[in-house]
């Protein structure tokens, strides 16, 4: 959902640019941290973004309520009782004199109490000690949409899932985290049931679960089979659903159609289609490569060949290519061929009359290279 958007906005001081802005979105979950240099207008941007400072030109339209964490703020605080007694501020509220690290937390406070749709925060890390931080930072994971500047890039690793700067809106990708496919099936539980093995490191619910093993071909009581009495393409089945369940968004898949019967490897098609992370594969089933994957990487002689596309589709390239290059070789040969009669038509004696016939040969195949 839409919350913010911002179009051509600028800010100047005096007959100074220091703000330009061409277009922004700010959408529900959007989670942005905002880098640049010391004086380069970010605490002037969150200003703007959040009605306190009015641009000069263009448009900002908020939809939405808005919470402030401000770098330097002396406002009375207004903030629930609890949250003053997480930061250890409860009775510096009304307190005529405060640390640096206090003030910061007192407007944190403030501005969770709050609970804006969107939050933006300006250097909130700033004179806080490690305690304060890690309270700060749990909050934030819970909080669903913010915009952050920040020193601290521990913070904004752990945070972000959008950068913006001076090029523009740069979208993470998330940590990778790795999950394999074990041919030994070292990862499952002989003495526990499928279902155990899988819900053992599910980050899914058990109805979700119980979803993907239905789709690999687990129905009804087939999910309380024991992982000792499984076949080999049972047990292969049984790692994929413990796979695509799990905390994993990066799959290495070793032949992953082997032991396979054919309906069981058309249902682990259909699954790896829907699946929304990274699947790295080696597969010599050139049927399921064409099925599934959306880019190659060749390895052949010693030698990485990367190519956009999947397996037929490389080879068509393939075929194209050394087609390309037969017909440029074929018309240089004929491009020779025509300069050296011209140099033979030159010379005394020559017979033209045959160099002539020989001449208007060449031309054609010429021609008709140029029109394939």
């Amino acid at each position: 959902m839409l919350i913010l958007e911002a179009c051509d906005f600028k800010k100047y001081y005096g007959d100074r640019l220091i703000l330009s802005l061409k277009s922004l979105t700010v959408k529900s979950g959007d989670k942005i941290g905002v880098v640049g240099r010391n004086g380069a207008g970010k605490s002037t941007f969150l200003n703007i973004l959040a009605g306190e400072v009015k641009e000069d030109e263009g448009i900002v339209k908020r939809y939405c309520s808005i919470s402030y964490i401000k770098q330097f703020s002396n406002e009375n605080i207004t903030a629930y009782g609890r949250i003053l007694k997480e930061f250890e501020v409860e009775k510096k509220v009304d307190a005529e004199k405060v640390s640096g690290g206090e003030r910061t937390k007192l407007n944190i406070a403030a501005a969770l109490s709050r609970e804006g749709e969107l939050l933006l925060a300006d250097e909130p890390t700033s004179n806080l000690d490690y305690r304060s931080i890690c309270i700060l930072k749990s909050k934030l994971q819970k909080i669903e949409t913010f915009i952050l500047i920040s020193h601290d890039r521990e913070l904004m690793d752990s945070l972000l899932n959008i950068i913006a700067g001076k090029s523009g809106l740069i979208y993470k990708v998330p940590r990778a985290t790795i999950g394999y496919l074990y041919q030994d099936f070292a990862n499952l539980e002989g003495d526990k049931s499928i279902i155990e093995n899988v819900m053992e490191t599910s980050v899914q619910d058990e109805g979700a679960v119980r979803t993907i093993l239905a789709r690999l071909l687990f129905t009804g009581n087939d999910v309380y089979k024991k992982v000792s009495l499984l076949s080999g393409g049972e047990r292969i089945k049984a790692s994929f659903a413990k796979l695509f369940v799990s905390g994993a968004n990066v799959l290495l898949l070793d032949e992953p159609t082997n032991y396979l019967d054919l309906q069981s490897i058309e249902a682990l098609e259909d699954v790896l289609k829907i699946y929304e992370g990274t699947v790295v594969f080696v597969s010599h089933d050139s049927k399921f490569i064409n099925f599934t994957a959306d880019r190659m990487i060749l390895l052949k002689d010693g030698k990485i060949t990367e190519f956009d596309g999947n397996l037929k589709e490389f080879e068509e390239h393939q075929k194209l290519k050394k087609g390309s290059e037969e017909h440029k070789m074929e018309k240089s040969v004929l491009q020779m061929k025509l300069t050296e009669i011209i140099s033979r038509m030159s010379l005394p004696g020559s017979d033209k009359e045959m160099l002539e016939v020989e001449y208007k040969d060449v031309l054609n195949r010429l021609k008709s290279l140029d029109k394939k």
